[in-house]
C-alpha cells in the first residue's frame, strides 16, 4: 500500500492522464489498484478533492457511477461551484441517460467559460443523443475549431459550402489511431464524391486499398503524400472528413439508406471467402469481436469480457471466427478451454496493419456479432454487412452510435446491466436462424 496520499494522488492523475489516451491492458492493474487505494483513503479518512475526481474518473471508466456522482456531489457540497466536479457530473450523467440533466450542467459551464471546446463537444454528445443533429454538429465544429486547425499542404482554401462544379478538393483524415472515426465519417465520401469535378482522399497505409478499392473514381492516396503535385493539378479547397457530416447528414433520414459505401476489390473477397469456407465444415461462421485494445480508459464501458459470451459462443452448428486478434491471448485461451472450442483466425491476416484483411474476413462470415469497435463493428458496418452490435445506450465520448450503417443491428445496454443478458438475448433470438434467411430483428430485454 502507499503510504503517503500526495504520493498517491500524483500517481493517480499521471496513470489517468495516459489512459484517457490510450487504455491498454498493462493499465487494467495499475487502475483497478489506484482505485482501490483512493477508495481505502476515502472510507478511512478526508481524501483532497484532486484525489476524489480521481476516483471519480475510475469508477466513471467502470460504469460504477452511483458511487461516481455521489463522490462529485460530495465535492459539489462543499464548494458550491466547482468546474471539475461539475463536468465530471455532466459525463456521470450522459452516460446514466440524464441528458437534460447534463445539458443543464453542461449550460452553465458554459456561460462561465464559453471558450471552452471541452464543453461544446460534451454538449454537442448530449445533442446527437437527443435526436438534435444540426444543433450537434454546430456544436461539434466549434469544438474541434476546424477553421483554425493547421492544413498539412500549403495554400488551400477551406470549403464552406460552395459549388463543387469542376472543382477540385482535398479531403484530411484528422485523427487516426483507432481508424474507426474516420471510417464511419466517409460515409459521406460519396456525396461529395458526386458534387465534385474530382475528390484527394487523404487516408493512411491500414486503410489505403480499401479506400482506394471503395472510392474508384477519386484519387486515395497516404497522408503526406501531395499526388495533385505530380499530376499538375491546382486544388481548389480543402476539407476535413469530419465537417463532411455536418454537410449531408442534417437529419437522421440524411444518413445512407443503401448499405456499403466501402467495396472490398474481388480478388480479396474470394481469396478470404475460400481461406474461411474451408475451415467452416459447412457451419454457420459468425465473427465475433469482443474487446478493443482500450480496455480501460473512458472507452472501457465499451469493452467486454470473452467469458461472459457463453451464449453466443455455445449455439448449435456455428463456427466462431476471432475478429479482434490483436492482444488478449490469454483470455482467448480460458475462453477456448471453458467452452471447449477453438475461436478461427488466420495467422496471415495482419488485423494491426490492414484494414483489407479485417473486411475480408468479416465479408466471409454470415455474421458478426460485436461490441462498437472499428474490427467488429465500424468496418463491417462500412461494407454493408451483417452485424449486431452491443453498445452501452449512451456515451459521452464517440459519435459512432449515430445511423451510418443501414444493416447495422444495435442492441443498447444500459449502464447497470451486464453485456451477459444481452448476449442471451442475442443468442436466444438467432439460435434457429440460418444464413439463407434475413438475419432477426433483436428484441432486447433490460434484465
Amino acid at each position: 500500500m502507499i503510504k503517503s496520499k500526495d504520493l498517491l494522488e500524483k500517481f493517480a492523475e499521471t496513470a489517468i492522464v495516459s489512459s484517457r489516451v490510450s487504455g491498454g491492458r498493462e493499465k487494467v492493474l495499475i487502475l483497478n489498484y489506484i482505485r482501490n487505494q483512493l477508495q481505502t483513503y476515502n472510507r478511512e479518512e478526508y481524501l483532497p478533492v484532486s484525489s476524489r475526481l480521481c476516483l471519480a474518473e475510475l469508477m466513471t471508466w467502470q460504469d460504477r457511477l452511483d458511487e461516481a456522482l455521489e463522490l462529485c456531489n460530495s465535492i459539489i457540497d462543499e464548494y458550491t461551484f466547482h468546474q471539475d466536479a461539475y463536468l465530471q457530473k455532466s459525463k456521470i450523467l450522459i452516460q446514466m441517460g440524464s441528458i437534460g440533466e447534463a445539458e443543464k450542467i453542461l449550460s452553465i459551464l458554459q456561460k462561465a467559460n464559453p471558450h471552452s471546446a471541452i464543453f461544446q463537444r460534451y454538449g454537442a454528445m448530449c445533442k446527437f443523443q437527443s435526436g438534435k443533429l444540426t444543433e450537434g454538429w454546430e456544436d461539434a465544429r466549434a469544438a474541434f475549431n476546424f477553421g483554425n486547425l493547421k492544413i498539412r499542404y500549403n495554400n488551400m482554401k477551406r470549403w464552406m459550402g460552395e459549388d463543387l462544379h469542376n472543382k477540385t478538393i482535398v479531403i484530411s483524415m484528422l485523427d487516426i489511431r483507432g481508424g474507426g472515426d474516420e471510417i464511419f465519417f466517409s460515409s459521406a465520401l460519396p456525396k461529395i464524391i458526386e458534387k465534385a469535378k474530382l475528390c484527394f482522399i487523404e487516408t493512411e497505409p491500414r486503410a489505403f486499398s480499401l479506400y482506394k478499392s471503395s472510392f474508384s473514381n477519386s484519387v486515395v492516396f497516404n497522408k503526406g503524400n501531395e499526388p495533385w503535385v505530380e499530376m499538375g493539378l491546382s486544388i481548389d479547397y480543402h476539407l476535413w472528413a469530419r465537417e463532411l457530416p455536418a454537410y449531408f447528414f442534417r437529419k437522421e433520414s440524411d444518413f445512407p439508406n443503401s448499405p456499403g459505401y466501402l467495396k472490398l476489390a474481388f480478388s480479396e473477397q474470394k481469396h478470404w471467402s475460400e481461406k474461411v469456407n474451408k475451415v467452416s465444415d459447412n457451419k454457420k461462421k459468425i465473427g465475433i469481436c469482443w474487446t478493443s485494445l482500450n480496455v480501460t480508459g473512458p472507452a472501457q464501458p465499451f469493452v467486454s469480457n470473452l467469458l461472459d459470451w457463453e451464449p453466443i459462443l455455445t449455439l448449435p452448428d456455428s463456427v466462431f471466427i476471432n475478429m479482434h486478434c490483436l492482444d488478449g491471448k490469454e483470455e482467448v485461451i480460458a475462453a477456448e478451454k471453458k467452452f471447449n472450442l477453438k475461436l478461427i483466425q488466420f495467422r496471415e491476416a495482419d488485423f494491426k496493419n490492414s484494414f483489407e484483411h479485417i473486411a475480408g474476413i468479416a465479408s466471409a462470415c454470415d455474421l458478426i456479432i460485436s461490441v462498437a469497435t472499428t474490427n467488429g463493428s465500424v468496418i463491417p458496418g462500412a461494407l454493408g454487412l451483417n452485424v449486431i452490435e452491443i453498445r452501452p445506450s449512451f456515451n459521452s465520448i464517440s459519435m459512432d452510435g449515430l445511423p451510418w450503417y443501414p444493416n447495422h443491428q444495435r442492441v443498447y445496454k444500459p449502464w447497470n446491466i451486464s453485456y451477459g443478458s444481452k448476449l442471451r438475448d442475442i443468442a436466444d433470438q438467432i439460435r434457429e436462424w440460418t444464413p439463407d434467411k434475413p438475419v432477426p430483428k433483436i428484441r432486447s430485454t433490460n434484465l
